[in-house]
């Protein structure tokens, strides 16, 4: 096999950020997963929640839950024995069982660096899964490295918890079993984990790790009450959700230009995205359009925000950044212009001073 290697700094890199970027799709997503900055020293470990991930890739929530279901329902065909994907929504957890095949470790030194690391890895069922996938990996390319793994790699015990597969572990290497058993405990774990990342009720209203953490309780019957979602719900036809929508888009153009202008970029490489849009809505929506300008005007002297990328500017560090700097910046002008009436002995401004 030929392998590239790529560093998670790519992720950062102000050319790379100022690139267009795809729409919320599993193979980007699956991509980002293997590379992107959650990574760990440990091959296919992720420690990292939905929100991070969604908000780091600029794609709004229910397209990265599209994006990772569908990760999740690639998972025993043609013969493989793990998913693609596996996680734990409530423990902040993902995992690339494939990971350790293709990134095995140069010594046995390197899987004593894991330690550190390993002990930070969330206490959970898929923790001790982890472990023995990562055992599994490394036995078939050496035994002096899975020798190594047992002797400094703490194997979890087994969790006390009710589990959340209906029966069996079709994680692990299956012990041999009639064909149609083993193919409807797949179906049956795949149902399970789409259920975690589908569009729920509850989890509208509890949030997502709550709404994980009942679903892990069968007698809750969230399972029972979840309903697909068909679609976009109806557009508001009224005037007035009308003449929001024409406002909204001429402020978006307004703040564009804005943001061309601090960054030198031109309208072909400088491009609303979709998660910038949705970013710069809220921000809108909560801030107002005054201090969306303002922080632009702000961050015109900070030379960082002016090759960080769209979706910095639309963050709520970077707008925090440019009203900080922007009021500081008026305050000293103020203060400037006071100084300087006063000095050059201006009547009209020593008389508002009491100076006359």
């Amino acid at each position: 096999m030929r392998y590239r290697k790529v560093s998670t700094r790519i992720w950062a890199d102000d050319r790379f950020m100022r690139l267009s970027t795809p729409q919320p799709n599993a193979q980007s997503l699956f991509l980002y997963l293997l590379t992107g900055p959650h990574t760990t020293c440990i091959p296919g470990v992720i420690v990292a929640g939905e929100a991070s991930l969604a908000e780091a890739l600029g794609w709004p929530m229910e397209g990265f839950r599209e994006a990772f279901r569908e990760l999740l329902a690639e998972g025993f065909e043609d013969g493989h024995t793990h998913p693609l994907v596996m996680a734990d929504p409530k423990a902040r957890l993902i995992f690339l069982p494939k990971a350790v095949i293709h990134n095995q470790p140069e010594s046995p030194n390197v899987i004593k660096s894991w330690k550190i690391q390993w002990s930070e890895v969330p206490e959970c069922e898929l923790r001790a899964l982890i472990w023995d996938i990562l055992l599994d990996g490394l036995s078939s390319k050496s035994k002096a490295l899975a020798d190594e793994f047992k002797s400094s790699i703490e194997k979890p015990k087994p969790s006390a918890k009710p589990s959340m597969k209906p029966s069996g572990n079709p994680f692990s290497n299956p012990s041999p079993k009639p064909m149609a058993n083993q193919e409807q405990e797949q179906e049956q774990e795949q149902e399970k984990n789409l259920a975690l990342f589908a569009p729920q009720k509850v989890a509208v209203t509890t949030g997502f790790d709550e709404f994980a953490a009942r679903v892990s309780a069968p007698e809750s019957g969230v399972l029972a009450e979840a309903k697909p979602r068909r679609g976009r719900p109806p557009k508001d036809q009224s005037p007035e959700a009308e003449a929001e929508r024409v406002a909204e888009k001429a402020d978006g153009e307004r703040w564009m230009d804005a943001a061309r202008k601090l960054t030198g970029l031109t309208a072909d490489e400088l491009r609303w995205n979709t998660g910038a849009w949705m970013a710069f809505r809220k921000q809108r929506k909560s801030r107002g359009m005054e201090q969306l300008m303002r922080a632009l005007e702000g961050l015109e002297s900070d030379s960082f925000s002016k090759t960080a990328g769209l979706g910095w500017l639309v963050s709520d560090n970077g707008i925090t950044k440019g009203l900080a700097k922007w009021n500081k910046g008026a305050t000293g002008a103020h203060v400037s212009r006071v100084q300087h009436a006063v000095g050059t002995g201006d009547a009209f401004m020593r008389s508002m001073w009491g100076e006359e």
